[in-house]
């Protein structure tokens, strides 16, 4: 009898496993992919592409953000590219290891979800593409060239940055922005990135691209909360009326550079902290759920 409770308490803990493929034209690149056990939805599952920020990789990606799990638990494919040199070109300058060496991060992108769309049993209208930091901002890059292909964009912890902006001409498109505003790295009111790694525009006006690009109108702050009271932090909501797809921003109040909802990776001296007011992998799963 004990040794049945300890398998079902070892199932119960165990980690959806994702599998490493190659995709065309991506050389050694390869991209984690997990698909739910079981047949597909008659139309395909959703598929959500989480590109990880600089200086790590797909695999921990998986690992903070918990992306596998919810995917395991509400039943959608989910993949983790890889950058190159741990980096992705995202337009802010030769600064970025992946743009020094003339990664073009964009048709690699493109190849990845004609890839997927083609050879997993996904739904090609139900694309929700994501990112932290680095992978943010190649996410900002991808919509401001107006790319399209995805159904929501959901950027974590990433500025747009200022030579993309130039020329941003997004499609509409469901979009929630997650920003930290004692982020160090990613300033909330715009400025250098880290030490000499580019700039980025302010939150706001990154944010307005979307809100011409989405017919958008006023803004409401439709929630505000404080999830631990002792810990300095919290957190607001703002949801704009729009004739196009929604748009909403939250802004983590207090934290710093680190996936919301995760784990306090490095100490607060190098990324400030985390928050625990906004798990961002499910506030995304639920937004892009609401946005279908």
């Amino acid at each position: 009898m004990r040794r049945f409770y300890l398998l079902v308490l070892l199932a119960a803990c165990s980690r959806p496993r994702s599998v490493a493929v190659r995709v065309p034209d991506g050389g050694e690149r390869v991209v984690r992919v997990y698909q739910p056990e079981g047949p597909a939805p008659a139309g395909g599952y959703p598929l959500v592409v989480m590109l990880h920020g600089a200086k790590t990789t797909g695999w921990r990606a998986e690992r903070n953000t918990g992306w596998s799990r919810l995917a395991q638990r509400e039943g959608f494919v989910v993949a983790y590219p890889q950058g190159i040199a741990r980096t992705w070109n995202d337009g802010r300058g030769p600064t970025i290891p992946a743009a020094a060496r003339g990664t073009d991060d964009i048709a690699w992108l493109e190849q990845v979800l004609t890839h997927l769309t083609t050879e997993y049993p996904v739904d090609p209208d139900r694309v929700v593409l994501t990112g932290a930091s680095n992978g943010g901002m190649l996410g900002w890059r991808w919509m401001c060239e107006g790319r399209g292909r995805v159904s929501v964009f959901a950027p974590v912890l990433a500025g747009l940055p200022e030579p993309v902006a130039a020329g941003c001409a997004p499609p509409p498109t469901a979009t929630l922005v997650i920003q930290a505003t004692a982020d160090p790295k990613v300033p909330v009111d715009g400025g250098e990135v880290g030490r000499g790694r580019g700039r980025v525009l302010s939150t706001a006006d990154a944010v307005d691209h979307m809100v011409r690009a989405n017919a958008c109108g006023t803004p409401e702050v439709v929630a505000a909360w404080d999830s631990v009271p002792t810990d300095a932090l919290s957190a607001t909501r703002t949801a704009w009326t729009c004739s196009g797809p929604p748009l909403e921003h939250v802004e983590l109040i207090g934290a710093g550079h680190l996936w919301p909802g995760g784990r306090q990776v490095l100490p607060e001296r190098t990324l400030g902290r985390v928050s625990a007011d906004l798990d961002a992998t499910a506030a995304i799963w639920s937004f892009a759920t609401e946005a279908a």
